[in-house]
């Protein structure tokens, strides 16, 4: 159950460019970031904006994925 992780599909303020940086696709569920349990599509943004080299930790259907990217951040 991930209800309270976040939902790629909901992280609206974050770029399209951004989540292909990463690899993301619709439908990936972040669980965590840098060992942290994910549980807002804010709490995200604001890790994200710091831009600082990320480790994830992603659910894609019965999958868990494991990513390192830093964001180009813009703006």
């Amino acid at each position: 159950n991930h209800d309270n992780n976040c939902h790629v599909n909901n992280i609206k303020r974050l770029s399209v460019l951004l989540i292909s940086q990463a690899g993301l696709r619709s439908g990936d569920i972040i669980t965590k970031i840098n060992g942290n349990k994910t549980e807002s599509s804010l709490q995200v943004h604001k890790v994200v904006q710091k831009g600082e080299t990320l480790q994830m930790e992603l659910v894609r259907g019965d999958h868990t994925f494991h990513l390192t990217f830093k964001p180009e951040v813009v703006g």
